[in-house]
């Protein structure tokens, strides 16, 4: 038995109108405790951000699910998946240190950051990228209470001729790092800056439990977690050379 329980928020997420700078934003995002109200108002952040992978590899796997414990039978449908599973973590760069990063309406620090390539069905499809993730929560597994920590993922789909090349690289191990970068990412959110970079980056997921309290009559359909507008993946050979 598997059962869903509350999600570890520690603050919550106010919807506030910007009357003051509207030039700049219409809106932001600030977060309320019971006893005090931020002053760091979030609105959505598009710049780049970068991150490189701490470890890689390939995965292929083949699956059957029987429909009926009752009725066992021969030739039940199979399904086969091959990805590739990067382990990331937030990368400095040339404007700035690495991106800090947490849930809104948390001050935790996320760790857990991946990215899973899969290849297309054939090669005239586009191209795409998606990110999603989940603020900590709580699930019951036959009466015990496993914790599942904040996380963020990165879901690339690439054409087949690109993936089983990777997938050969990473598997004759020929790279030596693996860059990732994206920008307009929805549900990206920071504080206003004339900058290009940013220091922490707050993120809303796409769970409805990861809910935004509005003022009376006004609703607001705000970016979050799913859409990455600009992605850039590099996996390099490093080789040192005599001088």
């Amino acid at each position: 038995m598997v059962k869903f329980m509350d999600i570890h928020l520690d603050r919550k997420i106010v919807f506030r109108d910007n009357q003051e700078f509207r030039s700049l934003h219409e809106w932001s995002l600030i977060e309320k405790s019971d006893d005090e109200i931020s002053t760091d108002e979030y609105i959505p952040w598009h710049w780049s951000q970068y991150f490189r992978a701490k470890e890689a590899k390939f995965s292929d796997r083949i699956l059957s699910r029987n429909p009926s414990l009752d009725a066992p039978s021969e030739g039940n449908p199979v399904e086969q998946s091959q990805s590739i599973v990067v382990d990331l973590e937030p990368n400095a760069h040339r404007f700035a240190n690495a991106t800090t990063y947490s849930m809104l309406g948390t001050a935790r620090t996320i760790s857990k950051f991946s990215l899973c390539i899969r290849p297309l069905s054939n090669s005239s499809q586009p191209e795409f990228c998606h990110a999603y993730g989940a603020v900590s929560y709580d699930l019951e597994i036959d009466f015990r209470k496993t914790r599942i920590e904040d996380f963020v993922e990165f879901e690339l789909w690439i054409k087949p001729e690109a993936f089983w090349r990777y997938a050969d690289r990473i598997s004759r191990e020929t790279i030596s790092e693996i860059e990732f970068k994206v920008g307009f990412v929805s549900g990206f959110y920071s504080t206003w800056s004339p900058s290009i970079s940013t220091d922490h980056i707050k993120v809303l997921t796409e769970d409805k439990y990861h809910a935004v309290e509005f003022p009376d009559g006004r609703s607001v359909n705000l970016p979050r977690m799913g859409i990455v507008g600009d992605f850039d993946l590099a996996m390099d050979k490093r080789i040192s050379l005599s001088t």
